[in-house]
């Protein structure tokens, strides 16, 4: 339940902030219009400044952000269908859910990892699998 109350305190933050942001250039006396419209440019590419993005008026906050997260490039991806909703087994003891999600994501302990961690030096398995990886452990 609380992640929820985050979720949509994110989103009514956001649309305070588009409705501020839209005020303030609208308003030219204001000393803010200018930090926003005559802003420093950014210095790394990660940076992404707020006042970059122009609201798009036919979109809720939410709609925007789903948009968002459905167009970012992630690995994993496909284990979220909505980011709103809350994925299978979020209900269960943390210890079980850390499992699942060691398994769902594949970065759980197995040989393969702890090479990559530089932990062990072999990825195989007690099985003789020449590679030890968390499918391998599920499905072979």
């Amino acid at each position: 339940m609380l992640s929820i109350t985050l979720i949509f305190a994110f989103i009514i933050i956001i649309i305070i902030t588009t409705k501020l942001l839209a005020k303030t250039r609208m308003i030219d006396s204001l000393p803010l219009h200018t930090d926003i419209e005559n802003h420093p440019p950014a210095h790394l590419p990660s940076c992404h400044a707020i006042w970059l993005d122009v609201p798009r008026e036919e979109l809720s906050a939410l709609d925007e952000w789903c948009d968002e997260w459905l167009g970012a490039d992630v690995i994993n991806q496909s284990l979220v269908d909505s980011p709103t909703a809350l994925p299978p087994g979020f209900n269960l003891p943390r210890h079980l859910w850390a499992n699942l999600n060691h398994f769902r994501t594949g970065q759980g302990q197995c040989a393969a990892n702890l090479v990559h961690w530089h932990k062990i030096p072999d990825p195989s398995c007690s099985c003789s699998a020449a590679k030890q990886t968390m499918g391998h452990i599920v499905n072979d």
